[in-house]
């Protein structure tokens, strides 16, 4: 993402989340801004009860 100059938020904390954590730990979900502009990717607890990790990224053209 840095490489391309992708503007991100709370990305370093995150990484290595998914490999931290076994898949049936760890439910992944999507949630957009109302205009688009930012994607943010949620990593929640398997019953969807607490958020682990959250990052934003802006999307390309926005």
């Amino acid at each position: 993402m840095r490489k391309r100059g992708t503007e991100t938020l709370a990305l370093p904390p995150i990484v290595g989340i998914p490999t931290r954590l076994e898949a049936a730990q760890v439910r992944i979900g999507c949630i957009f801004s109302p205009d688009r502009t930012w994607a943010f990717m949620l990593f929640l607890a398997d019953d969807a009860g607490a958020v682990l990790a959250c990052t934003g990224v802006r999307q390309a053209g926005r």
